[in-house]
């Protein structure tokens, strides 16, 4: 596809970005920020957020922005970029701790959580500011990138209502727990494809509306190889059945109600590897050329074909 309305962004004075000869510099440079913002809070909560950031995670979400930076043919500044990528990570680390806190969560990458040391109402308000950061960060960017990131946080909040709102229900359906998968994981990692590829060019309301369900679907698959990791007990970073135990996992509750758990997972890897798929064939109707973070879809595959040798 012809690229098109391409335009340089603010902050000139910055280096522009090449992440294919820049290591793990532009990484770095988004953990640093972060931790910066770490440090200015109180010793305790700072500490907390510090052992998020260096614990670190997949970093899927900074990884699939750099990709849509370099597909739509992006000349961003080094800081615009970096300031993008922490904005995610942000907004990633305030809904894991929102979930941690209504999952009743002790662990989180290795470590003991700390709601019995800081209470419930530290912990949500530290989620809060999470997200707050990261909107203030994304909007010195430009005003686009912050009506994008607007509708992802309501996204977000509405699949995290949906999740606490049907716990315990025995009712929940695959297909309305894809439903809130697509919301509660996919919508981060499409505000992160969004926002990488507004640096570079003027998308369509058509290409916008195929990179969301980019985003969506593949969340939806990373989010039920990492439930079905945690069910097998495959999640090091997360005690085993965390999930089953406040029955948020549909999974789990078929399969101590009815027992049909194996027939529920066997259909849930089926829609991973589909929305997979489709993720992938969305990403070329837009991109010509650029693979859509190659190692970290390879990555769900694995986690994927783990899980499948577990259910067998």
């Amino acid at each position: 596809m012809t690229q098109k309305g391409h335009h340089k962004m603010s902050d000139q004075a910055e280096s522009s970005i090449d992440i294919d000869n820049s290591g793990d510099d532009w990484s770095r440079d988004v953990d640093a920020m972060m931790l910066s913002i770490a440090g200015a809070l109180d010793s305790l909560r700072g500490a907390y957020l510090a052992h998020l950031v260096r614990a670190g995670g997949r970093k899927f979400r900074r990884i699939l922005l750099y990709d849509a930076v370099q597909a739509a043919g992006a000349y961003a500044s080094r800081g615009v970029v970096t300031r993008l990528a922490t904005g995610i990570e942000l907004l990633h680390l305030g809904s894991l701790i929102h979930d941690d806190y209504a999952d009743a969560a002790t662990q989180r990458r290795g470590v003991l959580s700390r709601r019995d040391q800081l209470g419930d109402e530290t912990i949500l308000l530290l989620g809060v500011g999470c997200v707050l950061e990261a909107g203030g960060l994304i909007a010195a960017v430009g005003h686009g990138c912050l009506v994008a990131f607007t509708a992802g946080v309501k996204r977000v909040a509405q699949g995290q209502l949906r999740d606490i709102g049907r716990a315990h229900d025995q009712s929940v359906t695959i297909d309305e727990y894809v439903t809130m998968l697509g919301d509660k994981t996919g919508a981060l990692l499409a505000t992160a494809i969004i926002l990488g590829a507004t640096t570079g060019r003027d998308l369509s309301g058509t290409e916008l509306a195929v990179l969301e369900s980019v985003g969506t679907n593949l969340g939806v698959a990373f989010q039920i190889a990492d439930d079905l990791e945690e069910f097998h007990g495959l999640n090091h970073g997360k005690p085993a059945h965390v999930d089953d135990a406040n029955g948020l996992c549909p999974l789990a509750l078929q399969s101590a109600s009815s027992h049909t758990g194996q027939v529920s997972e066997v259909r849930l890897l089926e829609v991973a590897r589909t929305r997979l798929q489709r993720a992938r064939d969305d990403w070329y109707s837009v991109f010509d050329d650029f693979p859509v973070a190659g190692s970290a879809v390879d990555n769900i595959h694995n986690r994927l074909a783990r899980v499948e040798s577990c259910a067998q």
